[in-house]
C-alpha cells in the first residue's frame, strides 16, 4: 500500500513539476508578448481613441442642360442631408495581442437622388464607406492582418464626367519577420461597380490579387527583393464586352554594390509574367546596370536590356546595349560619348540598329547669373528587313498627354484594328469616350480625351495591324543643341533649343515615312520675389506634324500679411496646325485667396476657367467657389457658394448652388 501511495505521489510530483514549467513558458512569453507596453492595462476589450464629426447640411442646386440632340432641362432642387463620421482604434487583452481600427462615414438624406438629378460639382463626395483592419501580434515575428472596405462615392473626373463608384474589398495578410529573409503575403478580393452617369456606361470589375514577397541580403553590400504576384481579373464594359485575364508574374531585383563608397554598383531586374484569358502571351524582360566611378574624373555606365514576347500568332525577341563613358573637367566642363546596340527579331521582321554619339555640357557663373551650354550629336544606322505583307503590333508603348502629339510607330495602320488597354491588358478603353484617332498623313495620331478613363500623362499600350513596308535601311542623324542664360541675380532667364532629325543613304524606305524634322524653340522669363512671367515660342518643322506653338504663362504668390495670402496662375497656349490649317488653343487661368478674418474665421475664394479648341477638343469650364469658415471650439459653421459652367464639344451646363453645414468634431 505504502508503494502505491508512493507511486501516486512521484506522477502527482512530476505533473506538478511539468505545470510550473508550462506555466513558467506561459508568463515569459507573456513578457515578452505585452512587456514593451507595460503601462497598458490588460482588459477584454480595451478602448484606445474615439473620434468624430457629426452635422448637418443643406443645399440649394439649380441646373440647366443643353446636349447636342437640342434636349434641354432645368433642374432645381433643395435638400437636407445629415452627416456622420466615426473612427476608433482598439484592443482586445493587450495591443500586442489584438488591434482593431475602424473608421465609418455615412451621409443620411436623399443624397442619392440628388447626385442623379443633378451631381455635385466637388472632385470627390462620399456616400457611405466602412473601413476595418485587424492586426494580430503586431511585435511579433509572425503577426496577422485582415481588412474589409466598403466605398460609395461619387466624383468629377476632370469635372467634365460624372461618375458613381460602388466598391468592395474583402483581405488579409500575413508577415513573417526574420533577419534573414523576411516575409509578407497579402490576398484581396475586389468588387468594382462604376458608371458613367451622364452616359450610363457600366465598368465593372471582380478581381482577386495575391502578393507574395521577401527580402534577403546575402553580404552588407548586396540587396535582393522578390516579388510573385497573381491576378484574377474578370471586367466587363458597355453591357456588352467582357475581358477575363489570369496574370501571374515572378519580379526580382537587385542591388550590389562591389565596394564600401559604392562606386561600383550593379543594378539587375528580372520579370517574367504569364498571361491567359482574352490575351494569352507570356513575357520576360531583363535588365541590368553598370556604374562605375574610374579614376581621373571618369565615369562609366552601361545597361544591358532583353525583351522576349511570345504569343500565338507573334513572337518578339530585342536585345539593347547601352555603353557610356563621362569625363569631368573641373565643375564647368563634361564631355560624353556612347554606343548602342539594338537587334529586334519579330514574326514580322527583322531590325538592327548601331548608334553612336558624343556630347558635350558646360556650366559656367557669370557676373549676376549663370550660363548653360550643352550640344550632342547621334548618328544612328538601321537595317530593317520585312517578312510579310502584314505586322501585327502588340502593346506598343505610348503616353498620352495634354497639349502633346502621340504618333503610333508605324506607319499605314489599319484604323479599325486599333485596341487600347491599360498596362495589364485588362481595362480596355473606348474611342470617342477615352481617345480619338487622327490621321497624320501616312501615320496615326492618338490623342486623349478630357473626361474619359485615360488620365493625363497616362502610360496605355496600342496593339493594331500594318502594311508591311519593303525592306530598307537609312542612317540617321540627330543634333540637339540647348542654351540658357540668367542674369541679374535670376531676375531674367533666357533659354534656345534646336532639335533636328535628317536622313542619308536611304535605300528601299518611303520618305513619307521617315519623321524628318527641324525644332526651334526660343523662351524667356521673370522672376521677380512672388512673381514670375514668360513666353515661349516652338517651331516645329516637320514632314508629320508641322507646327507653330506660342506659350506665355504667369504664376503669383503672395502673403500680404499674416491673414491675406493670393496665388494666381495663368497659362495661354496657340498651336497652328501647318498642314491641316487648325488652329488649337489651350487656356487656363486659376486664382486662390484666402483671409483669415479672425483666427478662428476665414474666407476662402477659389476660381479657375479654362478653355480648349480644336478638333474633339472643344471646351470653355468656368469655376467659381467661395467658402466662408467659423469656429467656435470643436463647433463648426461653413457657408458656401459654387458656379459651374461648361461647354464641352456642343453640350452646355450651367450650374448654381449653395450650402450651410454645421459640424460638431469630438
Amino acid at each position: 500500500m505504502a508503494e502505491t501511495t508512493d507511486y501516486y505521489l512521484i506522477i502527482r510530483m512530476k505533473i506538478f513539476s511539468k505545470i510550473i514549467i508550462v506555466n513558467m513558458v506561459i508568463i515569459s512569453n507573456a513578457f515578452c508578448l505585452f512587456g514593451q507596453e507595460s503601462r497598458i492595462p490588460i482588459r477584454f476589450w480595451g478602448l484606445q481613441s474615439i473620434r468624430g464629426l457629426v452635422g448637418m447640411e443643406a443645399e440649394y442646386k439649380e441646373q440647366s442642360i443643353q446636349l447636342r440632340s437640342t434636349y434641354s432641362d432645368n433642374l432645381h432642387s433643395t435638400v437636407l442631408v445629415g452627416k456622420l463620421q466615426l473612427s476608433s482604434q482598439s484592443y482586445f487583452y493587450h495591443p500586442n495581442l489584438m488591434t482593431l481600427e475602424t473608421e465609418m462615414e455615412y451621409n443620411p438624406g436623399t443624397r442619392r437622388d440628388i447626385y442623379l438629378v443633378i451631381p455635385d460639382r466637388t472632385d470627390t463626395n462620399t456616400g457611405e464607406l466602412v473601413r476595418g483592419l485587424l492586426t494580430f501580434f503586431r511585435t511579433q515575428p509572425l503577426s496577422l492582418t485582415g481588412f474589409a472596405n466598403f466605398n460609395h462615392l461619387f466624383t468629377n473626373r476632370e469635372l467634365t464626367t460624372n461618375v458613381e463608384t460602388y466598391s468592395t474589398v474583402l483581405g488579409g495578410g500575413i508577415i513573417y519577420r526574420t533577419k534573414i529573409a523576411p516575409i509578407s503575403v497579402t490576398y484581396q478580393k475586389e468588387k468594382t461597380d462604376q458608371r458613367e452617369l451622364q452616359t450610363d456606361r457600366k465598368y465593372l470589375t471582380n478581381r482577386k490579387n495575391l502578393r507574395a514577397n521577401t527580402k534577403i541580403s546575402f553580404t552588407k553590400n548586396d540587396n535582393n527583393k522578390l516579388t510573385y504576384t497573381f491576378d484574377d481579373y474578370d471586367r466587363e464594359y458597355y453591357s456588352t464586352w467582357r475581358v477575363k485575364n489570369k496574370i501571374s508574374s515572378l519580379n526580382l531585383n537587385s542591388i550590389v554594390n562591389f565596394d564600401s563608397a559604392r562606386s561600383y554598383t550593379l543594378n539587375s531586374g528580372i520579370y517574367y509574367s504569364v498571361n491567359r484569358g482574352n490575351f494569352n502571351y507570356d513575357r520576360l524582360q531583363i535588365n541590368e546596370n553598370l556604374n562605375l566611378k574610374l579614376q581621373s574624373n571618369f565615369t562609366y555606365s552601361g545597361n544591358y536590356q532583353y525583351f522576349n514576347f511570345y504569343q500565338k500568332e507573334l513572337q518578339t525577341s530585342q536585345q539593347t546595349i547601352v555603353n557610356r563613358l563621362e569625363h569631368r573637367l573641373y565643375k564647368s566642363l563634361r564631355t560624353h560619348i556612347y554606343y548602342e546596340y539594338f537587334n529586334s527579331n519579330q514574326t514580322f521582321s527583322e531590325e538592327l540598329w548601331n548608334t553612336g554619339g558624343i556630347g558635350i555640357n558646360y556650366k559656367k557663373r557669370i557676373p549676376t547669373g549663370h550660363l548653360s551650354l550643352s550640344y550632342e550629336i547621334r548618328r544612328r544606322s538601321v537595317d530593317r528587313n520585312n517578312l510579310a505583307d502584314k505586322i501585327r503590333v502588340v502593346n506598343e508603348e505610348i503616353n498620352l498627354s495634354n497639349d502633346e502629339f502621340t504618333l503610333l510607330l508605324n506607319p499605314y495602320v489599319e484604323i479599325n484594328s486599333i485596341v487600347i488597354t491599360d498596362e495589364t491588358g485588362t481595362i480596355i478603353y473606348k474611342e470617342g469616350l477615352d481617345y480619338l484617332i487622327i490621321q497624320r498623313g501616312e501615320f496615326i495620331e492618338i490623342q486623349r480625351l478630357l473626361g474619359g478613363l485615360i488620365t493625363n500623362n497616362t502610360k496605355v499600350f496600342v496593339s493594331y495591324l500594318a502594311e508591311s513596308q519593303p525592306s530598307y535601311e537609312y542612317g540617321l542623324t540627330t543634333n540637339v543643341f540647348s542654351s540658357r542664360i540668367s542674369i541679374f541675380y535670376n531676375l531674367l532667364e533666357f533659354y534656345f533649343r534646336i532639335n533636328e532629325n535628317n536622313y542619308s543613304n536611304v535605300v528601299g524606305a518611303d520618305a513619307k515615312i521617315l519623321k524628318t524634322f527641324s525644332q526651334r524653340v526660343y523662351g524667356s522669363k521673370i522672376n521677380y520675389s512672388f512673381f514670375t512671367a514668360g513666353v515661349e515660342i516652338d517651331d516645329y518643322n516637320s514632314n508629320i506634324i508641322p507646327y507653330k506653338s506660342q506659350r506665355y504663362y504667369v504664376t503669383l504668390n503672395n502673403r500680404i500679411s499674416n491673414n491675406f495670402f493670393t496665388s494666381i496662375t495663368g497659362n495661354l497656349k496657340f498651336i497652328k496646325l501647318l498642314d491641316d490649317n487648325e488652329d488649337q488653343k489651350f487656356h487656363n487661368v486659376s486664382g486662390r485667396l484666402i483671409y483669415s478674418i479672425t483666427s478662428k474665421t476665414s474666407f476662402n475664394l477659389e476660381a479657375s476657367y479654362r478653355f480648349q479648341k480644336g478638333r474633339g477638343l472643344d471646351l470653355d469650364l468656368s469655376i467659381v467657389r467661395g467658402e466662408l469658415k467659423t469656429q467656435f471650439r470643436a463647433t463648426y459653421l461653413i457657408i458656401g457658394i459654387e458656379n459651374y459652367n461648361r461647354k464641352y464639344i456642343g453640350e452646355q451646363i450651367d450650374y448654381l448652388g449653395g450650402f450651410i453645414r454645421f459640424e460638431r468634431k469630438f
